[in-house]
């Protein structure tokens, strides 16, 4: 298995406290101040060298096709936003946030991910080339604007490819997952409570799903956190050779059901 799969995973965990605590939502001037800008490239172009075999050469019809095709499929990896509901034909799913969320954009979900890992990590920058080169990406980011607790309840979903669990199990991935985050959280100064993984069944398939709860004390990222307190769902489903991760962190124990409610709105298009 190729372990970094998990380090790069666990930062979703941390990412989403950074990301929005104790504030309503990413605006523009974060990010400038964050100083990092994402960029959003198409993996894997590859420019073919002229070889000796002669080759057909397109049409221009055939050229507009494969123009369009591509087009396409770059919007469609990017997803749409309607409301509260994100859907993705190209990732095949659609989830619903409450009403009182905003919904964010593949770009400002970037932003904003990259921005708090700078945050948190000192090698930002060798995690975003990490990222890119293993094809993990984060499709849309969700936030409260109401503040509960210490912070805004949000929901993000990050995309892993199957290929790199090689030859593991959606459980494995899910118990070292939690296991790297409540390390990570009680170097903070955490005090983490960690669930157990269980069979989900999110709209006819299979996945898995666990809960951590953390009450922090300490400072992160110069924010001085006491008894704040964070409940963490994860649920973990393949779909077309991709891990969906969903994850939803609410701030108080009467938002909980808020998670599940997001949660349980996950469909697949087909």
């Amino acid at each position: 298995m190729k372990k970094r799969v998990f380090g790069l995973c666990v930062a979703v965990c941390l990412l989403t406290m950074t990301a929005c605590g104790k504030k309503s939502s990413p605006s523009s001037t974060d990010l400038d101040q964050a100083g990092v800008t994402a960029e959003v490239t198409q993996a894997g172009e590859i420019t073919a060298e002229p070889t000796a075999e002669p080759t057909a050469e397109a049409t221009p019809e055939e050229s507009t096709a494969e123009a369009g095709t591509e087009d396409l499929d770059a919007a469609d990896k990017e997803g749409v936003i309607t409301g509260t509901t994100y859907s993705n034909e190209y990732y095949n799913f659609e989830i619903t946030l409450p009403s009182t969320w905003t919904v964010f954009d593949h770009e400002t979900t970037l932003s904003t991910m990259y921005a708090s890992m700078g945050a948190i990590y000192d090698d930002v920058e060798d995690m975003k080339a990490a990222y890119e080169q293993a094809g993990i990406d984060y499709l849309f980011y969700g936030m409260d604007s109401v503040l509960t607790g210490e912070g805004a309840n949000n929901a993000l979903c990050q995309i892993v490819p199957s290929s790199m669990l090689a030859g593991a199990s959606l459980t494995d991935l899910m118990v070292q997952t939690a296991a790297s985050s409540k390390q990570q959280y009680e170097q903070l100064g955490g005090v983490v409570e960690s669930g157990e993984p269980s069979t989900v069944m999110v709209d006819g398939r299979e996945g898995i799903t666990m809960e951590l709860s953390t009450v922090m004390n300490g400072t992160v990222s110069g924010v001085e956190f006491t008894d704040m307190y964070i409940s963490q769902k994860y649920i973990m489903v393949e779909e077309n050779d991709t891990i969906l991760i969903f994850l939803t962190t609410v701030y108080d124990e009467a938002s909980k059901p808020y998670a599940d409610e997001i949660l349980d709105s996950i469909h697949f298009l087909n």
